[in-house]
């Protein structure tokens, strides 16, 4: 409503995908040149409608994506980038421990299992595999601290 006071909470999702560019200086059997990097974030955040609340995390996500790039550990670029969308949920009670800050609901067909409805909306655990490809979008100083034999 036009006008409004009071100040409330909200948990506001939004997404972003991480490349990188450029020639590797170098690779190795878990280098892969298709691999990008989706990440959600959720903030939580005061406004007085939901509509403030998400112009305010596309501003905050805006600045967020604007980071500068890193290096990787194959001598690439990696950029962030904010994909645009957003998503607010308003918090019912207070925020404080076990408090629920964000959630989104869908219709789905009884026939889709329950394991394709947790690969969809959490993603299939990473395998060894997959946790080596997400070494080519770590900044290379920290990725040599974590992974020594990189």
């Amino acid at each position: 409503m036009k006008g409004e006071k009071t100040v409330r909470w909200f948990g506001v999702k939004a997404v972003f995908r991480s490349g990188a560019t450029g020639k590797p200086r170098s690779r190795d059997v878990h280098y892969d040149p298709d691999a990008t990097l989706v990440e959600e974030r959720v903030v939580l955040l005061r406004a007085r409608t939901p509509r403030q609340a998400l112009a305010s995390l596309a501003f905050c996500s805006t600045r967020y994506a604007r980071q500068p790039s890193h290096e990787n550990l194959y001598g690439q670029s990696v950029r962030l980038r904010f994909l645009g969308d957003l998503d607010a949920f308003e918090l019912y009670d207070p925020p404080d421990h076990a408090r629920e800050v964000y959630s989104r609901t869908e219709v789905v067909s009884r026939r889709v299992s329950d394991r394709e409805v947790v690969n969809k909306y959490l993603g299939k655990a990473a395998d060894r595999k997959e946790q080596y490809i997400r070494r080519k979008f770590v900044n290379r100083t920290l990725a040599s601290r974590l992974w020594p034999d990189a």
